[in-house]
């Protein structure tokens, strides 16, 4: 019996854990997309991107029974998966600079539909040239923060860094957004700020 499971994800996960094998495929079928997207914000090499999340999912079905109960299925398989990652890329020696053109807001995530609806194209364009110009970490954790929605508690935990060191980086982020995008676009901030 399932108890106190609060969403579909917890459902997935937890049938998962069970040794269910459709929750499993209902879960990479999901998440792999996203992974992709996580890791080839880290590295260009896509054939590593994908290796890792193949090797995340082994690695999780073969442990499934002893995995831990999860309130976010999101947040603890972006954290696996990049620990992979970053292990494979420093026995590899193989970190790559993040690739400041790849950058572009998710098309298929919510928070873009809200902003499409909200804002014109001229303004989304603008919106995506200011994150492109931001340094590394600071693209990083306003993706995280603002358009996958994760609190500053998974923020820390996936990015190695301490609260203060977030908040710090998230402010810092904005403000570049601020002066990049000037008065015509404080509306976008407004909207950032409410998610």
């Amino acid at each position: 019996m399932i108890e106190q499971i609060g969403n579909l994800d917890q459902i997935t996960w937890h049938s998962f854990r069970e040794g269910d094998k459709d929750a499993f495929e209902r879960m990479f079928l999901v998440y792999n997309p996203v992974l992709f997207s996580v890791g080839k914000k880290i590295t260009s090499d896509t054939a590593l991107v994908e290796d890792s999340i193949q090797e995340m999912f082994i690695d999780l079905w073969n442990k499934h029974t002893a995995l831990p109960a999860v309130d976010t299925v999101k947040y603890y398989l972006i954290v696996y998966f990049r620990r992979i990652l970053f292990s494979h890329l420093k026995e590899n020696s193989r970190l790559t600079e993040f690739k400041e053109d790849s950058y572009d807001i998710a098309d298929d995530s919510i928070e873009y539909k809200l902003i499409e609806e909200q804002l014109n194209y001229e303004t989304q364009q603008k919106l995506k040239k200011a994150i492109r110009n931001l340094p590394h970490r600071q693209k990083e954790i306003i993706e995280l923060r603002y358009l996958n929605s994760l609190s500053y508690d998974e923020i820390i935990e996936i990015m190695s860094i301490n609260y203060t060191s977030s908040r710090k980086l998230v402010y810092k982020a904005i403000k570049n957004l601020k002066k990049h995008l000037k008065k015509d676009i404080i509306a976008l901030i407004i909207v950032l700020l409410s998610f």
